[in-house]
Parts: structure tokens; sequence; C-alpha cells
């Protein structure tokens, strides 16, 4: 029984997120957009472009706070469907491959959490700051173990001097989610050569 009134709040809270606030920064959104071009001074177009791209920001940490309060197991989604969702708003004008091998299978919540965040967090450092425009991500399933590879076209950057640089710090974070999980994180890049994520964590079925 309080499983499933967790359940109801948490969809009920989901409801209300998506009814108000979701929808007050889309309408934010089209405002911005429909004031930038009007501006021809460059210091206050600079400064409404910035105030767009923190809403955009906003509006995918938004959808993924929702995609996070309800139940994926529910809607029956795959990871592989999951990070897809989560990732939408990195897409635009960027190729973002996900593709899966093995058998797919559910995993405990915790293990699909943490790999659904380092996928979000690798996407948008490979947009923002590794300026690629081909992303994929591989879903690997082995019998006691799951491999997820994440590999861009971007700039790359040199993984000793520039990781703890502003805009990787993510990394930082990726590392210690893996190690939560007793799993092993390995980092390959170097300048203009892209950037190579590969996480293997323990998945026994």
């Amino acid at each position: 029984m309080k499983a499933e009134a967790a359940l109801e709040e948490r969809q009920r809270i989901a409801r209300e997120f998506h009814d108000t606030l979701e929808q007050e920064l889309v309408g934010l959104a089209l405002r911005l957009d429909a004031a930038v071009p009007k501006v021809h001074d460059e210091k206050p177009r600079e400064l409404l472009e910035g105030a767009r791209r923190l809403v955009q920001q906003l509006q995918a940490g938004a959808r993924g706070f929702l995609w996070n309060l309800r139940d994926r197991t529910f809607e029956g989604a795959t990871l592989a469907e999951a990070i897809a969702h989560a990732t939408a708003d990195q897409q635009s004008g960027h190729s973002v491959n996900i593709r899966t091998t093995g058998t797919p299978r559910r995993l405990p919540g915790v293990v699909e959490h943490e790999l659904l965040r380092i996928a979000q967090e690798a996407v948008s450092n490979a947009v923002k700051h590794g300026q690629a425009s081909v992303i994929s991500l591989l879903l690997e399933y082995a019998p006691a173990h799951l491999r997820f590879t994440i590999a861009d076209n971007g700039c790359g950057f040199d993984p000793v001097r520039d990781g703890v640089k502003p805009g990787h710090f993510g990394l930082i974070g990726m590392r210690e989610r893996v190690k939560k999980l007793g799993g092993e994180f390995g980092l390959r890049s170097q300048r203009d050569e892209g950037a190579t994520i590969e996480i293997t964590v323990p998945a026994p079925p």
C-alpha cells in the first residue's frame, strides 16, 4: 500500500509540474524567441540570447525531473528509450544514435537511474563543450554485466590536463556514479579526435 501511495503521489506531482512550471517555461521561451530578432543593439540582444539559453537549460532539467518522477517500469520504457527521451533536447541539430546489443532486460532501479544520468551528462558535454555533431551510444547486454559506450566526433581534449577544467567537472560525477555501482569507468580522448567513455557495471540476471 505504501508503494502504491508513493507512486500515486509521484504521478500527481508530475501532472501538476507539467501543467504549471513546464508550460510556463514554454511560454517564456516563445516570448524570448519572438523578442530576439526585434532587438538590433548588440548588448541587449546578447542578454536576451543568454536568457534564452538559460531557459533551454531549465527546460531540459525540468523534463529530466518530470521523466524521473514518472514510473518508467509502469510505462514499459527500456533503458535505451529512457535515454532517448532524456536526451531529446540535445538532439536538435545533432545526430544522437542509440544502439543495443544482446538481450535487453530490466536492471535494478538504481543502475538504470545512474546510467541515465551519465548518458545525459555525456551527451550534454559532447554537444556544449566538444562541439560534436555525431554522438553514438551503445548498450551491450551480457549475462553478468552491461557495457555502456558513449563516443562522439567532437574536438576532444587532454583528459589529464583538461579533465578538471570548467566544463569537465561532469566527468568526476560520472566516475562517482559508476563507482557507486561497483563498475569500471574508462575514458579515451585527445584533441581533434573526439572522446569515448566506456562503462562496465555488474548486471546479473
